[in-house]
C-alpha cells in the first residue's frame, strides 16, 4: 500500500477535518433551536464527525521511522482510514460526479452506546414501572432480591431494593381487591357517563399512590363531585341510592 507524501496526507486530514466542523457546527445550532434533525444527521454527528481515528492514524504515521514501510504494515481498519484520506486529495472535475474509488471499503460508523442511567435524585416509582418490576418479579421465579438486583441500574433513581419490592407486591395484590370497588362504582354510576369515569379512574390511580383507603361511599363521592365538573344535571344521572 503506497501513499502520498506525509504533509499532504497531514492536508487531506485538515480538509476533512474544515469539512466535518463546519457541517457538525451547523447541525449543533439547529439541536440549539430545539429544531429537528434527521436520523442520518443524528448518526453521523454521533459517529464519523468524530475523526479521532483519522486524527491517531496521522499521528502514528508522523513519529514513523520510515513512513512508506509504516503505511505498508497498516491493518486493515486503518488502511481504510489512509485510502480515505488519500481520497480527499484526488482533484475533482467540474460537473462530473465524484467516482468512488475501487476497492476501498466504506468506514465501519462509530455508533455510540447510549449513557447508562445514574442517580441524580431520589424518584418515587410510577404505575408503570411497579407493573413492570412485578410481571418480571413473577415471570423469574418470584425472587425479590434478584428483580431488585436486575432493576437498581435500569432505575437507579428509584433505589430498588427487597423490601419495596415486597411493598410493591402488597401494593398490587391491594389493587387487585380495591379495583374491584372501582368496577362497582362504574356499574353504578357511570355507564351513561365515560367522561366521568375516566377522571374516576384518574384519581384512584393517584389515591392509591399516596395510600388511601378506598371505600364504594368514597368512590361515590367522588363521583357525583366529577359529575358536577363535567357540568351533569342530577336528573341526568342515574340512582343509585335506592
Amino acid at each position: 500500500l503506497a501513499g502520498p507524501p506525509l504533509a499532504a496526507l497531514k492536508k487531506g486530514l485538515e480538509t476533512l477535518q474544515k469539512e466535518h466542523r463546519t457541517q457538525a457546527e451547523s447541525l449543533r445550532q439547529k439541536l440549539a433551536r430545539n429544531e429537528r434533525i434527521s436520523k442520518q444527521d443524528e448518526a453521523w454527528l454521533d459517529g464519523e464527525a468524530n475523526l479521532v481515528d483519522e486524527e491517531q492514524l496521522v499521528d502514528k504515521l508522523s513519529k514513523a521511522l520510515d513512513y512508506q514501510q509504516e503505511v505498508g504494515c497498516l491493518s486493515e481498519e486503518d488502511a481504510t482510514i489512509f485510502q480515505r484520506l488519500v481520497h480527499l486529495l484526488e482533484p475533482k472535475k467540474a460537473g462530473a460526479k465524484q467516482k468512488r474509488p475501487e476497492n476501498i471499503k466504506p468506514a465501519a460508523q462509530k455508533v455510540k452506546e447510549p449513557p447508562k442511567p445514574v442517580f441524580t435524585c431520589k424518584e418515587v416509582a410510577k404505575n408503570w414501572q411497579r407493573i413492570e418490576v412485578l410481571d418480571w418479579f413473577h415471570a423469574h421465579g418470584e425472587n425479590q432480591s434478584e428483580t431488585a438486583r436486575h432493576f437498581k441500574p435500569i432505575y437507579p433513581n428509584l433505589r430498588i431494593k427487597q423490601p419495596l419490592v415486597s411493598n410493591w407486591k402488597k401494593w398490587r395484590e391491594r389493587f387487585a381487591t380495591e379495583g374491584g370497588a372501582l368496577v362497582n362504582a362504574k356499574q353504578l354510576r357511570q355507564t351513561q357517563h365515560p367522561e366521568v369515569t375516566e377522571m374516576l379512574e384518574l384519581w384512584v390511580v393517584k389515591a392509591m399512590e399516596d395510600g388511601i383507603v378506598l371505600q364504594g361511599e368514597v368512590l361515590r363521592q367522588k363521583w357525583a363531585a366529577f359529575a358536577d365538573l363535567a357540568g351533569i344535571l342530577e336528573d341526568e344521572r342515574l340512582n343509585h341510592m335506592d
